[in-house]
């Protein structure tokens, strides 16, 4: 991949969004994440789980757990064909595990939640509801609202990470901010770690180019890195206080800042239209 980085002197992050418009996607260029962000106050805790182009607006389909006081639960979101019905009408999404028996789930219907025109079902279930039982144990399913067409879920690849977001999610209250989900060991404070957010970080594909600026608005130096396929670092930039650098990337290509240092701060997943990131403490 080339990419171009350009410094100037001068004083001058998973949100995700369901975005079906735009180019058309091939199967191969999505995928299952789930980001895992801990906190000691457990209702800043930030645990989903979401299938689309990772680090971009494009999804399918994205499950939140949530604990509001009360028991976790799940909110889904379904993007599918909703015909001619209304925002916050009630729904019933067919779900067809392959190899399974077939189950519903009960929702309300939602249109353009983030502007950027998707349209699909939402529902709030708990972590007991049958499709969560469906999603650990086949290898795909299909969904779609009556009589109108839907999408497919290749769950066989992801079932490591659906487990253990449902676990995660079972267990809100005891998750230890400073373990990773995977090896329960202190996450990695370098330019390979996953700032405790992300894990299997890594480039995906080049479909959505963008150029997008980084400015060091902090009073301490920053690095820029570009993770690649492989999930290793490459330094794109030493950026000293009031610096920027610009560089040709894509969305899908999630960059780290560090500091000088080489521990992890922050990664910010660049997406669909932006062209700027300012860096502040």
């Amino acid at each position: 991949m080339s990419r171009k980085t350009v410094i100037a002197f001068g004083v001058s992050i998973f949100t995700a969004f369901f975005a079906p418009s735009g180019p058309a996607l091939a199967q191969s260029e999505l995928s299952w994440t789930y980001s895992r962000a801990v906190s000691t106050d457990v209702e800043a805790t930030d645990l989903l789980i979401a299938y689309g182009v990772p680090f971009s607006g494009f999804l399918l389909a994205r499950f939140d757990c949530d604990r509001n006081g009360g028991a976790p639960f799940v909110h889904a979101n379904f993007v599918t064909e909703i015909g001619a019905a209304t925002e916050r009408s009630p729904a019933n999404l067919f779900v067809q595990p392959h190899g399974g028996a077939a189950l519903s789930v009960s929702g309300l219907v939602y249109t353009d939640p983030y502007d950027f025109g998707a349209v699909g079902m939402t529902a709030e279930l708990p972590l007991t509801h049958p499709f969560f039982s469906a999603l650990r144990q086949y290898d795909s399913l299909s969904y779609h609202l009556p009589g109108l067409p839907g999408n497919t879920l290749p769950l066989a690849q992801a079932r490591g990470d659906i487990s253990q977001f449902l676990q995660d999610c079972a267990n809100i209250d005891q998750l230890d901010a400073r373990t990773s989900p995977a090896s329960g060991h202190p996450e990695p404070q370098d330019p390979a770690g996953n700032c405790a957010r992300f894990t299997n970080m890594r480039s995906r594909t080049e479909t959505f180019p963008l150029e997008i600026t980084f400015s060091n608005q902090t009073s301490e130096d920053r690095v820029l890195f570009w993770i690649d396929h492989d999930g290793l670092p490459h330094q794109l930039a030493y950026l000293a206080t009031g610096q920027e650098a610009t560089t040709a990337t894509y969305v899908t290509h999630p960059m780290m800042i560090t500091n000088a240092s080489g521990q992890c701060l922050a990664v910010v997943e660049p997406q669909v239209g932006q062209s700027r990131h300012e860096i502040r403490n």
